[in-house]
């Protein structure tokens, strides 16, 4: 994520509840002056980071845990606890400076061998939580994550207890934005970490918070009175498990919870509910993916023809115009994918749309499409029914084809894709890990997917965020974080 969008737009929403489903007796928090209410998902089983832990889960772990640097909301680099590094003419050797007032959560003092050990595991062969071939510019870090070597020829050196010296087989200019990321934050992993919630006051915490109590479908943080930042105005946050998007919304109304992401935003039209909201770019991209073993789909008109048809035409949707996305339609060629290089940089020109429109009508008018039925799934969510309906209705109005949308939970989504009962699939692409939501589809259509505009980007999502009237500003880091010792009350 680069920098926040806008602040405290007021948006109209539509809230699914039904008379007396979710009342403020329901309701078992209350939002304190002092005390920061925030409701996610899912609370983390763990606390330690793997391939499936989410930004939410995350935001916890940025809470009780830092490391080496952490980045800001313009996605700058900055020190958190180190003091400062420096890097050699080369480019190749990093020397990292600890601060001097850093301590752990039972008031011992965090050592620069603490990254070493914790470096260790990370990396080791022996823990599948994470890839982490991203490190592998470190040298000997591939060679001892596949085993090859011990520890001891990995270029992670503590040359006393303050400094770390991290040396690096080749340039990588995105080393230090890495080094920022969740996992990378300092923790003891010979303590409970996978079994915190019955073991939390055995855990030293290196992060702004501690836990001081759990539950089922809670955890309560209180301020680490060893973390020293005079800046740090919340004393207690309880992070709630979500009962559903509807009923925590209505809660939020309620003033009692504090911060909501990705709230219902349904219909500006049909709008029961007003709240500030705050947009912040993020690098998921919303995508179509063409089952070109399929139906009318394997047919580079059709498929050409959509994009020219729906290429200025999503610039008119509801996404796009209440700055839930950032327009972004492109061809994706697979290879960019396959090598992290994708870059959606095309340029347009709104006077071009007649054009696009009578390029689609030429194509699609080639093809027999009175008789045909074009399927397209996604998950059930409200995002993809909106967009989804938006193209349907062009489709139809514009090219007279027929539209079926099929939106599915997880489960039955799962099975449906491995079927391949669809011509069009759409779903979220993430860039920092260059995965769709259902990422074994893309495997299952290796071959089809070389060919041209096999997958349309069709825009950035934004990140939706509502805060309390108490909170002065929310901060989401450039990885996508909330980070809660930088929120202010």
């Amino acid at each position: 994520m680069q920098k926040k969008i806008g602040l405290s737009v007021m948006l109209i929403m539509m809230v699914f509840v039904l008379s007396g489903c979710y009342s403020e007796e329901t309701v078992s928090y209350k939002s304190e002056e002092k005390v920061l209410v925030y409701s996610i998902e899912k609370i983390p089983e763990t606390l330690i980071n793997s391939e499936e832990t989410v930004d939410r889960e995350n935001d916890v772990i940025c809470s009780l845990f830092e490391g080496l640097v952490e980045m800001n909301e313009s996605g700058d680099v900055i020190p958190s606890l180190c003091q400062g590094w420096k890097v050699s003419n080369d480019g190749l050797e990093y020397i990292f400076k600890l601060r001097e007032d850093i301590k752990w959560s039972n008031g011992e003092k965090i050592t620069s061998f603490d990254f070493i050990d914790y470096f260790k595991y990370i990396l080791s062969p022996d823990n599948e939580n994470y890839k982490l071939d991203e490190l592998y510019t470190i040298e000997g870090a591939k060679d001892y994550k596949n085993g090859v070597c011990d520890f001891e020829n990995v270029k992670i050196q503590a040359t006393d207890k303050k400094t770390i010296v991290i040396t690096l087989n080749t340039c990588d200019e995105e080393f230090l934005k890495k080094l920022s990321k969740p996992v990378y934050r300092l923790r003891d992993v010979s303590e409970p970490l996978n079994y915190y919630k019955d073991n939390y006051s055995k855990i030293r915490y290196t992060g702004a918070y501690t836990i001081s109590n759990t539950s089922a479908s809670d955890i309560t943080l209180k301020r680490n009175d060893y973390y020293l930042d005079d800046a740090i105005s919340m004393e207690e946050i309880k992070i709630k498990e979500q009962q559903s998007v509807e009923a925590d919304f209505a809660s939020y109304n309620l003033e009692n919870i504090d911060i909501v992401s990705s709230p219902p935003v349904l219909s500006l039209d049909k709008g029961e509910m007003h709240t500030a909201v705050e947009y912040y770019p993020s690098n998921v991209i919303k995508v179509l993916v063409f089952n070109n073993e399929n139906n009318i789909t394997s047919d580079i008109r059709f498929r050409k023809g959509l994009f020219d048809g729906i290429f200025l035409e999503i610039l008119d949707s509801y996404m796009i115009k209440y700055n839930l996305g950032m327009w972004a339609v492109n061809d994706i060629a697979y290879n960019d994918l396959l090598n992290k290089s994708l870059y959606l940089t095309k340029e347009y020109e709104v006077n071009e749309k007649p054009k696009l429109k009578e390029n689609a009508k030429k194509l699609l008018n080639q093809l027999d499409t009175r008789k045909k039925v074009v399927s397209l799934v996604g998950k059930n969510i409200s995002e993809n029914k909106i967009i989804s309906e938006f193209i349907k209705n062009i489709f139809q109005d514009e090219y007279d084809i027929s539209v079926e949308i099929t939106l599915l939970d997880d489960n039955e989504l799962e099975n449906y894709l491995k079927e391949k009962k669809f011509d069009i699939y759409i779903d979220d692409f993430d860039l920092d890990t260059y995965k769709l939501s259902n990422d074994y589809i893309l495997e299952e259509l290796n071959e089809s997917l070389r060919d041209d505009y096999s997958i349309i980007s069709l825009y950035y999502k934004n990140f939706l965020w509502c805060k309390s009237s108490k909170i002065d500003n929310l901060y989401i880091d450039a990885n996508g974080n909330l980070i809660l010792k930088y929120t202010k009350i």
